[in-house]
């Protein structure tokens, strides 16, 4: 959420905002199921199911730009509005982002963003960065 939190106030107050920290992110604990993106839209349906609330707009960053498309297009669910940021909904073949991204490793990583790393290690209770 902490990426999320600089939009916060850009969204009108008419709006009920729940922020969910996917499993292994932000405060969240990975628990012991596989990490997937099937497993995160799980997740989400199972706050929704347990708030009661059936119909939402969805605003989506990154992994959870990519949870909330499969959110939208899943025939039980009730999107009003998509939103995502630094999220694509499928990748083509040559996609450049498959060469970036595709070898980065968790090292690399902690060598690009060396605070992102720290802030995640010192806020999550069950920090797993090689998991992610």
């Amino acid at each position: 959420m902490t990426d999320f939190n600089s939009v916060i106030d850009s969204i009108p107050e008419d709006y009920m905002i729940i922020g969910i920290d996917l499993r292994g992110h932000g405060k969240s604990t990975i628990g012991n199921k596989e990490l997937s993106y099937a497993q995160y839209q799980s997740d989400v349906v199972a706050v929704l199911n347990h708030l009661k609330i059936s119909s939402f707009s969805l605003f989506g960053f990154s992994d959870g730009g990519i949870v909330s498309y499969r959110l939208a297009a899943s025939v039980s669910s009730n999107v009003e509005q998509l939103i995502t940021l630094g999220s694509q909904w499928r990748l083509e073949e040559n996609d450049p982002s498959i060469e970036c991204l595709g070898g980065v490793t968790s090292g690399d990583w902690n060598e690009m963003f060396p605070d992102s790393v720290a802030y995640y290690n010192e806020s999550n209770p069950q920090p797993d960065f090689e998991l992610l």
